[in-house]
């Protein structure tokens, strides 16, 4: 396979699993019987014994993470093999582990005791894969990119830390920065994605 057709292949996997990681999300959101923004964490809807979960929203929570997320590996792996520069690489490789992180989310969902760092993993990974990979467009000569690459990360990380430093990863709620962190990981990945075209 050359490199055209790697990069376009890359390119539909990274749509891809953004598109299936979102419509999971939602469509558990709106089939649940009880979830509430203010009230829950995302993972609720994961499992059935939860009052916000059910078999329809685990199998759509669940399965969207953990199908988006082998998505998103092969979206790395297409992205890492693009790139000339270590840091370029080592930043979509990382990126690549933090798509494991999410599909592990599915695979270990809440209650589990794998679950809290699969999770956690997922949202730190992330935003360190994308500020290194800042440093490879920096080098490159692009500063504008290595800017936003690097600026999606710390506005996750701020996100997290806001929210712990103000209520607790305890607190109710935990649904909007875990919903607000996705959102930056689906930017990154669909700006990078269309990059490959």
């Amino acid at each position: 396979m050359g490199q055209f057709e790697t990069d376009r292949v890359g390119q539909l996997l990274g749509v891809a699993a953004i598109v299936v990681t979102f419509v999971g999300i939602f469509g558990a959101v709106a089939l649940s019987p009880s979830f509430a923004w203010s009230e829950n964490a995302l993972s609720n809807l994961g499992v059935a014994s939860h009052a916000a979960g059910t078999g329809t929203t685990v199998l759509l929570f669940n399965g969207g993470l953990l199908l988006g997320g082998v998505l998103g590996i092969g979206f790395a792996v297409a992205l890492a093999l693009r790139e000339a520069r270590l840091l370029g690489r080592l930043g979509a490789a990382l990126f690549g582990v933090a798509m494991a992180s999410m599909a592990g989310v599915g695979v270990f969902p809440q209650g589990h005791s794998l679950h809290f760092g699969v999770a956690s993993g997922l949202y730190l990974l992330f935003s360190v894969a994308t500020i290194v990979y800042a440093g490879g467009l920096v080098i490159d000569g692009d500063r504008r990119a290595g800017a936003l690459s690097a600026g999606l990360g710390v506005v996750n990380l701020g996100i997290w830390i806001g929210w712990v430093g103000a209520v607790g990863i305890e607190a109710p709620g935990l649904a909007i920065p875990e919903i607000l962190g996705a959102g930056c990981v689906g930017a990154w990945a669909l700006w990078q994605a269309r990059e490959l075209g």
